[in-house]
């Protein structure tokens, strides 16, 4: 993609994020209407949405990039790999740090279908897949690129979309957590130098 076309999405990701963070704070009914209307998940439906949940814990998405790290490795691709390690923890670490510095409280505990105990905004199960799943999928071979980015679209929606379903998570926390991973993965890609 062109530098202009890069510089395009991420203002959009980041007009995004500031949207989804004006909203939670200046229109909370806005938040609450969209929560009554997806949830709760019928009693049948929440185990496949927890087991879909999980792809986006870190305990999950940690191995996965560990696992591609070693596969780029082996392949004598260790620039690659470490450039991917550092993506995914520096991510990590940069969604802990705003939820603690927004400190947005979640949804009522008592209807939570899901343990959490972290801060509510942004959403880490939909940064933190798109992020890292974006990330890997820009490793990918040429030819499989274009494939490996929709699935990790299609994986990261999904996984976001359980979040407020099982009443852990405000909708505009779930967009904000979106849209910072899609600009990180922008950014973090023009800062890749070239491989050596």
């Amino acid at each position: 993609m062109t530098r202009r076309g890069d510089a395009a999405l991420a203002s959009a990701a980041a007009i995004s994020f500031l949207a989804a963070l004006l909203l939670a704070w200046a229109a909370p009914g806005f938040d609450e209407a969209v929560l009554r209307a997806l949830a709760p998940a019928p009693d049948w439906a929440v185990p496949p949405l927890l087991a879909l949940t999980r792809l986006g814990n870190f305990m999950v998405l940690g191995p996965v990039a560990l696992i591609v790290a070693v596969l780029l490795l082996v392949q004598g691709r260790s620039h690659d790999a470490m450039w991917l390690g550092a993506g995914v923890l520096l991510l990590r670490a940069l969604v802990e740090t705003l939820k603690l510095l927004i400190a947005r409280a979640r949804p009522a505990v008592e209807n939570q279908l899901d343990l959490v105990h972290s801060m509510s905004f942004p959403s880490g199960h939909a940064a933190n897949t798109l992020g890292t799943a974006v990330l890997i999928a820009l490793l990918a071979p040429p030819a499989w690129r274009r494939r490996a980015m929709a699935i990790a679209v299609v994986v990261a929606v999904a996984v976001g979309i359980t979040r407020p379903v099982l009443l852990v998570h405000w909708p505009t926390d779930v967009v904000g957590g979106w849209a910072l991973a899609g600009g990180f993965a922008l950014l973090w890609r023009r800062l890749r130098p070239s491989r050596p």
